[in-house]
């Protein structure tokens, strides 16, 4: 019989997949123009790093399949992805390039002598503490987009559905964290359910703020064409808010 955690499990690896196809669009965009443009690999660079903590720290601890199946399905599809913009980083910025993914194996083979050197519990706890620190840190930088929210007054850079997605995703880990009693997996996956609900929270406010100022300047600017029309002269001073006739 299937337990429980391994539903949650099961059910966080079907969403953590939507999120490791999310970047597909870009990487589209990459080769349709032959050039990475402005885009970067390090969030890719950054995610393969993660995934391969906690694939090595899933093999360290009992009862972690599904840990350990999403985090290799993480590698997989950020390497290729890697791949991709490596073949076509153009020669201005392919030092750099190379140098990030040279900086991404050091800290990969890192783990992976600790895995292999030292006793199963310090492999554990190292690899653990390094996998929480990269995810809370992961869950965290979206926070930079909210402030690029609230200076815009704009939710174009905050899409709702991969937000959604990403709450989800931390929801799901953190019943299987709960359900098998494990902190490690717990700790990140609180963090990432706090960052999206504020984030979701913050969409909320501005997506529907903006809509009520665009409601508010579409009446002004009709109250002000039907005058036109009229022949009644108006400046743009004097359309902003309409008063009801019984309260003039």
């Amino acid at each position: 019989m299937v337990s429980l955690s391994s539903v949650f499990g099961i059910l966080g690896i079907l969403v953590a997949g939507v999120l490791f196809l999310s970047p597909v669009t870009t990487i589209r965009t990459i080769v349709r123009n032959k050039n990475t443009l402005k885009f970067s690999q390090l969030p890719y660079l950054a995610q393969i790093v993660e995934s391969s903590f906690w694939t090595l720290w899933s093999l360290t601890v009992p009862n972690r399949s599904e840990m350990l199946i999403n985090n290799i399905i993480g590698v997989s599809f950020m390497s290729i992805y890697v791949i991709v913009f490596l073949y076509f980083v153009d020669k201005k910025n392919r030092a750099k390039a190379y140098l990030h993914v040279g900086v991404a194996l050091i800290l990969i083979n890192t783990g992976l002598v600790v895995y292999l050197s030292v006793p199963q519990s310090t492999a554990s706890l190292f690899l653990s503490v390094a996998a929480v620190v990269l995810n809370v840190v992961k869950y965290a930088s979206p926070l930079s987009v909210a402030k690029l929210v609230i200076q815009t007054k704009s939710v174009q850079y905050m899409p709702l559905p991969l937000t959604l997605a990403c709450l989800a995703c931390s929801v799901l880990w953190g019943m299987y964290g709960i359900l098998l009693n494990d902190y490690w997996i717990m700790i990140p996956n609180v963090a990432g359910v706090v960052c999206g609900v504020l984030q979701v929270l913050l969409w909320c406010y501005y997506h529907f703020a903006s809509t009520v100022e665009s409601d508010v300047d579409g009446g002004a600017q009709t109250v002000a064409a039907t005058m036109a029309t009229k022949g009644t002269k108006i400046s743009t001073l004097e359309v902003g808010v309409v008063v009801p006739d019984d309260v003039a």
